[in-house]
C-alpha cells in the first residue's frame, strides 16, 4: 500500500504534495448521515460547523468500523484577509508583499533563553523567553508589518486590508428545515457490519448530545 501511495504522490503537482496526502480505508457507499443545526438561530453557522468538526466528527471517526466521517459544506475557522486594491496601489504594495509578511511574521518558533552558558563571569540568572507564536485574532494580524521605511514609517496589514474571522470557504453549505447546518456523512470500512456500525454511531451521538451547547440539535438520520 505504501509503495502505491508513493508512486501516486510522485505524479501529483507540487502544491498538492505540500498540502499533504491522506490515505483512508473506507467503503464507497454512504452508510448514514446526520445534521447538527441551531433551531432558534442563536448559534452561528460558523460555530455550529466547527463544533461539529471538533466535537462530533472526531468522536465518530474513532468508532470501530467507521472508515471516514466527511463533513459536507464544512466552514472551518479561518482568518479572512480582504485586500484593498486602492490602498495597496497608493502605497505601491503588491499581494506578494502581503504574502511574504504573513509567512515571515505568523510563525511558531522557539524563542530561546537568555543567560545560558557560555556566559560572562558573575552571570547569576537564566531567563526563558516565551514567544506569542502564531497569531489568533484579527487585531494581531492587523499589526503585521508589510513594509517599513528608513525613517521608521510602518505600513501594517490593517492599513491595506480588512481582516475578520470567518470561514475558510463559502463555496458550499448544508441546510435542514431551512436552517444552516453541518452535515456529517459516515462511511464504513469495507469489512464492517453496517448494522453494528450504525448502532454504535447512534449510541455515540446520544452520549455526545448531553454535552451539546444550548440551541443545538441533531437532525434526522439518512
Amino acid at each position: 500500500m505504501q509503495n502505491r501511495v508513493s508512486q501516486a504522490v510522485a505524479q501529483l503537482p507540487a502544491d498538492v504534495q505540500q498540502n499533504g496526502v491522506q490515505v483512508r480505508k473506507r467503503a464507497t457507499n454512504l452508510l448514514m448521515g446526520v445534521s447538527l443545526y441551531s433551531p432558534l438561530g442563536t448559534l452561528s453557522p460558523l460555530f455550529v460547523s466547527n463544533y461539529a468538526s471538533t466535537q462530533v466528527r472526531e468522536a465518530l471517526a474513532r468508532l470501530p468500523g467507521v472508515g471516514e466521517v466527511q463533513m459536507f459544506g464544512a466552514r472551518d475557522y479561518s482568518m479572512r484577509i480582504w485586500l484593498r486594491p486602492d490602498r495597496m496601489n497608493a502605497l505601491n504594495i503588491t499581494t506578494d508583499d502581503v504574502a511574504r509578511a504573513l509567512r515571515e511574521q505568523n510563525v511558531q518558533g522557539a524563542a530561546g533563553q537568555v543567560g545560558t552558558p557560555p556566559v560572562f563571569n558573575g552571570q547569576q540568572q537564566t531567563l526563558t523567553i516565551n514567544g506569542i507564536g502564531r497569531l489568533s485574532d484579527a487585531a494581531g494580524f492587523g499589526q503585521i508589518v508589510v513594509r517599513s521605511g528608513d525613517r521608521g514609517q510602518l505600513v501594517r496589514l490593517s492599513d491595506v486590508a480588512t481582516i475578520e474571522l470567518g470561514a475558510r470557504s463559502y463555496s458550499s453549505g448544508a441546510q435542514l428545515n431551512g436552517k444552516d447546518s453541518a452535515y456529517l456523512g459516515i462511511y464504513p470500512t469495507p469489512t464492517a457490519n453496517a448494522l453494528q456500525v450504525a448502532s454504535a454511531v447512534r449510541a455515540e451521538l446520544t452520549r455526545l448530545h448531553a454535552r451539546f451547547p444550548a440551541d443545538s440539535h441533531l437532525g434526522s438520520e439518512v
